[in-house]
């Protein structure tokens, strides 16, 4: 019979797939950020699997006492977990990620995490998930809801949404975290919205002067294209060439790459096609591959921190900057909204006149390129002459 492995034995397994820890306990490698403990067992001959939760927040010992209990219940021809009263937050909270985050980023998941497992879990402590009150819940939203609450909130729907699936797995008979359960006891907050420090749009002209005099200094380059396009830095970060329309002239971003999951087109601007093409020229293998030479976004928000000497600063502020340009020249908020990839909550204005709305984007794009990376005729024409090899 095969011996148990050891956490640090696991802890050197790296291989994609399924890995014996115990009996009937699995280490599950998906990816480079997935490792879950699992349950294997059989039902009329044919295996079946359940997770247990992350390896770096669920304790082997505990993994390997809930196959345990799960054995039982298997024994006793019920569903793994069915029986299950005594079933902490923490150990539901891990089943719930690992269901409810698979199709998520990396970083999406990483806060999920974050929320349930180092801020939730340790408030609830060892306490069963059926006996998690409302009261409870409200204790821990109180030490966020006025100081922080973008983050009270969204603890608040991930809470609701572990609850929801205790509640579907036999955890728990009641959803304490339901909106409805909740409201009465939170108080009501007068909502601010803030957005990220901006750039006024006057002054982007001259910083994109500036970003051109840097060369080819990657972290300028991209840049450059990321506020050209008013896309979001960790867009530009992952472009790959594949995601260019070169003979339509649009950047497709698909919806891994898009917060909204949401396919994205992005009309591209003779400014920001010649971004490209200087990449192609530059690259290697044209037109294969990363575009821009970023591993993050960290460094765009470095330079542009360092030019401007505003700490406060932001690249997704130039989202903000072309919002008030296309205003201030009189565009209507649904080419807004949808230049920016704000999801219209109205389904048939959404779908209307589609066609219509591409070739206003398009116009304003091609309005905002001239503006903000504005050469005066000299330079331009220097410029073309270098490229034509005179």
């Amino acid at each position: 019979m095969a011996r148990d492995l050891t956490a640090a034995e696991i802890s050197r397994l790296t291989k994609i797939g399924n890995h014996r820890i115990a009996q009937s306990l699995y280490l599950r490698i998906v990816g480079e950020n997935s490792r879950t403990y699992a349950f294997r067992y059989k039902v009329h001959g044919k295996d079946r699997w359940k997770s247990i939760g992350p390896v770096h927040v669920i304790p082997l010992a505990d993994a390997k006492a809930k196959v345990l209990e799960w054995m039982l219940d298997v024994r006793s021809k019920r569903e793994p977990g069915k029986s299950a009263k005594r079933i902490t937050f923490a150990l539901a909270a891990g089943e719930a990620i690992a269901s409810l985050c698979a199709g998520l980023s990396p970083s999406s998941r990483r806060q999920w995490e974050y929320s349930l497992l180092e801020v939730a879990a340790p408030h609830f402590g060892s306490a069963p998930m059926g006996e998690i009150t409302p009261e409870t819940i409200r204790a821990l939203l109180m030490k966020f809801w006025i100081s922080n609450p973008a983050k009270a909130e969204r603890l608040k729907f991930r809470l609701n949404r572990v609850f929801q699936f205790a509640r579907a797995a036999g955890y728990c008979e009641e959803n304490p975290a339901s909106h409805e359960r909740l409201k009465p006891l939170l108080p009501r907050l007068s909502r601010v919205v803030t957005h990220h420090p901006s750039m006024p749009f006057k002054d982007v002209p001259a910083f994109m002067m500036q970003l051109k005099a840097l060369g080819d200094n990657m972290a300028a380059i991209g840049l450059r294209f990321t506020i050209l396009t008013a896309a979001r830095a960790g867009e530009t970060v992952k472009l790959d060439w594949k995601d260019i329309d070169l003979a339509n002239r649009i950047w497709r971003v698909p919806p891994p790459k898009q917060k909204s999951r949401r396919v994205h087109e992005i009309p591209l601007s003779s400014r920001a096609l010649a971004i490209l093409a200087t990449m192609q020229a530059d690259s290697a293998m044209p037109r294969q591959g990363q575009v821009f030479a970023l591993k993050d976004t960290q460094n765009m928000l470095n330079l542009l921190r360092r030019l401007t000497g505003d700490k406060a600063l932001t690249v997704h502020g130039f989202r903000s900057s072309f919002a008030d340009f296309a205003a201030a020249k009189d565009y209507p908020d649904s080419i807004i909204e949808a230049s920016l990839a704000h999801i219209d909550l109205n389904k048939t204005r959404a779908a209307y006149r589609r066609d219509e709305r591409m070739d206003k984007r398009r116009e304003l794009m091609n309005l905002w390129g001239r503006y903000a990376d504005y050469e005066p005729q000299e330079v331009r024409e220097r410029r073309v002459r270098h490229m034509a090899g005179v």
